[in-house]
């Protein structure tokens, strides 16, 4: 008789677990819920600026090899004709280490790849040319002389495309300073590579690279 009501009581206290739902059946509660959203939250934090900053630092790399490449044109011709040239476009079609543009425009200003300052002869000639003569004067035919536009070449993405080493609103950038002459010169790459302001830097003839104003 003992044993059956042993048996009883044990049956019964088996179907009461089976009807109470356990704690894995349950699932989370509103708190933890929310804790859990709470850590993402903070996690999402701090990983998207270090992304969006690691990320900028890479692009950088694109001026530093774009400026590389113009150096090594620039020096390329200049060997060759006595003279730094503003037709930027074609020595780096020409080069073997041309740069394609991407988040960067590189090169020298408007103004400053025109000028009147290049050419080995006595007499100046202007920047915007190619081909030049044994007297050290410019060959004015239209193989010898670039567009004043192939002083740069533009950027192909970012927010804030650059022309002309210019703010996208056109305000120029004062700071960017680009040097050229027979002698010397003084390039720049300016991109918008995902910091509040532009990205410059400068490469010049005796190949000191310097990031003029941090972007990232």
């Amino acid at each position: 008789m003992k044993l059956i009501k042993a048996l009883s009581n044990r049956s019964r206290s088996f179907h009461r677990e089976l009807l109470t739902p356990s704690r894995a059946q349950s699932g989370f509660t509103l708190v933890e819920l929310m804790i859990v959203v709470a850590i993402i939250g903070i996690l999402a934090a701090v990983a998207i600026p270090s992304y969006s900053k690691f990320q900028a630092q890479a692009r950088q790399s694109e001026a530093k090899m774009a400026l590389g490449a113009l150096y090594m044109a620039e020096k390329a011709h200049q060997t060759e004709n006595s003279t730094y040239t503003g037709c930027v476009t074609k020595i780096m079609s020409s080069s073997s280490t041309t740069q394609k543009a991407g988040f960067y425009t590189y090169g020298f200003s408007e103004a400053v790849g025109i000028a009147a300052n290049c050419g080995s002869g006595d007499v100046k000639q202007k920047c915007n040319h190619y081909i030049w003569n044994s007297d050290g004067t410019a060959d004015n035919t239209p193989n010898g002389e670039c567009a004043s536009t192939a002083t740069l070449i533009l950027a192909s993405k970012g927010a804030g495309k650059v022309g002309n080493l210019s703010k996208s609103d056109g305000t120029q950038l004062t700071d960017v300073n680009t040097l050229l002459n027979s002698t010397a010169f003084r390039a720049a790459a300016v991109g918008a590579v995902g910091g509040s302001i532009f990205d410059e830097w400068t490469i010049d003839h005796n190949k000191e690279l310097k990031n003029i104003k941090s972007g990232i």
